[in-house]
């Protein structure tokens, strides 16, 4: 009789709508065939629903989000696991590993950790970069079993850095995928949502559309893009309009910069919107923009990708890698306006591109995730 492994799939960042919330849903649907899979860690309602629709028989187990340091909260994963008897824990994020870490090395389990962001990639202090680069290296090389690299430009810059074991290498890259089928049928009929989306918007039939996606965050850079709106020449360009998707703390401020540079009419918000909704935005745009300031593989080119329209997105992280699957794609600097107005102005001037076909593969991700757990649970 085959009995499952088990797998605990563990994060302490709050889980709500993501990327990182994206991967762990299709690692749980994945691999669900092939292995117990349990999900630890703190749910937001907006996970909650997905995971519901998603994995109604995946067992969600809820725990509140302790402090970076508090490592008596140790003591309760201790028992936890103890309980569970996980034969591996994935980790998604810094804190669940930095605090669960020292445990499954203690109780022998095996651990997995992916990064979906780094602290080393984000701005800080000197002090708190040293900090965090030692805290990196340590567990690496002596708390990890297996490391995953959802991008090759994040993982050659830790290489870089010396944070990877040179000896008995445990470092894997493996990329984001998605399941391009749902964009099918709506290339099959994108002239009609190029028309049907502009008319929503009450817009004119020839305007181009830029559509930026993700949470409006700092991260996102997206304070970048209504600099480099103010920055465009006034003559010269079709009519367009900047198309947001999405929603966040820094949403006022956003706001408040659009006004403040006069540029509120370029502009349409359109806050969060479900999965099916955000395809036929895509579909119907001509030119996907994410000027991040950090990134390490993000679901949103992907989606561009699938969508088969224009990329442009700033040099971080792998987001130049996701966006290089694209043949329609144009890199620039990070942090620079300027940049990204001309970007913008040069894209708007251009004839329409002709779609190309991207692989974005997420059987090939589940896949190679499989080959890993495999590799550590035979040992």
């Amino acid at each position: 009789m085959f009995i499952k492994k088990r797998i605990i799939i563990f994060s302490l960042t709050p889980l709500g709508i993501g990327g990182m919330e994206e991967n762990i849903l299709q690692l749980a649907e994945g691999l669900q065939t092939r292995f117990e899979v349990k999900i630890l860690g703190w749910f937001t309602p907006p996970f909650l629903i997905q995971a519901a629709a998603r994995l109604p028989k995946t067992e969600l187990l809820p725990i509140e989000r302790p402090s970076k340091y508090n490592f008596l909260f140790g003591l309760r994963l201790l028992k936890l696991f103890r309980r569970l008897k996980p034969d591996l824990v994935h980790f998604q994020d810094p804190r669940s590993r930095l605090l669960g870490g020292p445990i499954t090395n203690i109780l022998g389990i095996k651990s997995v950790y992916t990064f979906h962001m780094s602290p080393l990639l984000m701005p800080h202090s000197p002090f708190k970069a040293r900090v965090y680069t030692k805290i990196e290296k340590l567990y690496n090389r002596h708390f990890t079993d297996a490391l995953i690299f959802v991008s090759k430009n994040v993982k050659d810059f830790y290489a870089r850095l010396g944070l990877l074991r040179t000896q008995k290498p445990n470092d894997f890259v493996i990329r984001n995928g998605i399941d391009s089928a749902p964009f099918l049928p709506l290339l099959a009929e994108k002239q009609q949502f190029r028309t049907a989306v502009r008319t929503q918007l009450q817009v004119l039939p020839e305007t181009r559309l830029v559509l930026g996606l993700g949470r409006l965050t700092v991260q996102k850079g997206f304070d970048y893009l209504i600099q480099a709106i103010a920055l465009l020449p006034s003559k010269g360009l079709p009519p367009f309009k900047i198309i947001l998707l999405g929603d966040g703390e820094a949403r006022a401020q956003l706001h408040a910069l659009a006004k403040t540079l006069e540029v509120e009419d370029a502009l349409i918000w359109l806050g969060f919107q479900d999965k099916p909704q955000v395809r036929e935005y895509l579909i119907a745009a001509d030119l996907f923009v994410l000027p991040s300031r950090y990134e390490c593989y993000p679901y949103s080119i992907l989606e561009a990708n699938a969508a088969q329209i224009p990329v442009l997105v700033s040099d971080v992280g792998g987001s130049a890698e996701a966006a290089a699957l694209n043949a329609n794609h144009t890199v620039i600097p990070p942090h620079d306006p300027m940049a990204l107005a001309n970007a913008l102005a040069q894209a708007l001037q251009a004839p329409l591109r002709v779609p190309n076909v991207v692989k974005t593969s997420l059987d090939d991700m589940l896949a190679q995730t499989r080959t890993v757990y495999d590799l550590l649970l035979d040992r």
